[in-house]
């Protein structure tokens, strides 16, 4: 018995392993792309669960302890961009989120959104109605690109739930753009 390693002009010759017949080079091909296949999916389910994980332990206080309406909106702004946003986004909203390398487009840095007012007030402008519209996702917008982020319009929803959710996603989408102001980083 030479072994159970054949030069490829011998396969079809000699013992199998395991009582199979001898292995061509394209299943060889195949046992390997599909082993890389696997453990790929294994690294982005690791990769996703890490981010979920991390999502779902809470920044500060719940939002039920907080004093006002604003607070509490900001509050369950908070929680809704650790589970839904941070895997992206990253836990502070720079756009270094655990699964931002895996993207074909880099996420935004969610603390650089607030711009100078055209009046030179010195006050700052928050894009509140466009970033609803690319938050919602369920209208395509012009300029934006390609669609990479989901449609949190139909995620926002909840299953089972009957007659119109349009308000409920609205209060979610509004509760995420009170905390996204609360974010935002100083011009310099």
């Amino acid at each position: 018995m030479k072994g159970f390693l054949y030069h490829p002009a011998e396969w079809g010759s000699g013992p199998s392993l395991c009582g199979f017949s001898e292995r061509s080079p394209a299943d060889s091909v195949f046992q390997v792309r599909a082993f890389l296949s696997l453990a790929i999916v294994a690294l982005l389910w690791v990769a996703g669960a890490s981010a979920l994980r991390a999502a779902q332990e809470p920044v500060g206080r719940e939002p039920a302890d907080f004093d006002s309406e604003l607070e509490q909106a900001r509050g369950r702004g908070a929680l809704l961009f650790q589970i839904h946003c941070a895997a992206c986004h990253g836990l502070e909203g720079h756009g270094d989120g655990p699964l931002a390398r895996d993207l074909k487009t880099a996420p935004a840095d969610l603390t650089e959104l607030s711009r100078p007012r055209s009046d030179d007030s010195g006050t700052l402008d928050f894009p509140s109605a466009r970033l609803e519209a690319v938050i919602d996702g369920r209208e395509e917008l012009r300029g934006h690109g390609t669609r990479e982020m989901p449609i949190w319009g139909l995620t926002f929803q909840e299953p089972g739930r009957d007659g119109d959710q349009e308000e409920l996603v609205r209060r979610k989408i509004d509760d995420l753009l009170e905390y996204l102001r609360t974010i935002q980083e100083p011009l310099e």
